[in-house]
């Protein structure tokens, strides 16, 4: 019997590629989307997901229930749609029946074994949202300005002036992780403090050492 014989079936059927997608689930996602939650803030609803249910498949509710978030709202719409967005999460079904899970991606970020996949993680979930993406090429030798990216997000995307604020902030969360990290470099020692050592105690000099004599005799006498 091969292996695939012997995984249960719901298992076998859980893990079908072709049931599970990172596309994202609004209708109206065009060539202007992009996350609402920036790739810092993403981590932590990736880590409660994770911590409660590692990769196995959730409802919407019980997705809720680990966000503390109201499932009908439009912060847990924006939340799953990040999440998605960054290869975080996958979703199988449709309405009622459609569950989420933590994706590949999202458990190598949230499980790794050292720095360097960690950060490799990052870049490719900074990397997967197209307009993201876009705009990290266009601006890689520098982003201009403020006013100058608003007008330019504005007039290319129809951004509003909140739209293209926002998507300047999400836009440096994602660029962060497209740097090459500086290296470490160790904290030089602090200069000892400056002036002469203090003398070390000396007996000869202590006032009472001439009566210790006196002192000691009154002591046995007593």
């Amino acid at each position: 019997m091969s292996a695939a014989e012997q995984t249960p079936p719901a298992e076998r059927d859980r893990d079908k590629a072709s049931e599970w997608s990172g596309a994202p689930i609004k209708e109206h996602s065009g060539p202007a989307f992009f996350p609402q939650v920036d790739l810092f803030w993403a981590i932590q609803p990736l880590a409660d997901l994770h911590k409660r249910a590692k990769r196995q498949p959730v409802s919407i509710d019980e997705l809720a229930t680990a966000w503390y978030l109201d499932p009908d709202g439009t912060e847990m719409v924006d939340t799953i749609e990040a999440l998605l967005a960054y290869g975080f999460l996958e979703h199988s079904g449709q309405g009622s029946e459609r569950r989420f899970r933590v994706s590949e991606l999202g458990q190598r970020v949230r499980e790794p074994p050292d720095d360097n996949v960690h950060r490799q993680g990052m870049l490719e979930a900074a990397l997967k949202p197209a307009l993201i993406a876009a705009y990290l090429e266009r601006w890689s030798a520098g982003r201009p300005e403020d006013d100058v990216c608003i007008a330019e997000l504005k007039t290319e995307h129809g951004f509003t002036e909140n739209q293209a604020k926002h998507f300047i902030r999400v836009f440096e969360e994602a660029n962060f992780w497209t740097r090459e990290p500086k290296p470490y470099e160790a904290a030089e020692p602090s200069p000892q403090v400056a002036g002469p050592r203090r003398r070390r105690f000396d007996p000869a000099q202590n006032p009472w050492t001439k009566w210790e004599p006196e002192i000691e005799a009154f002591c046995e006498a007593a």
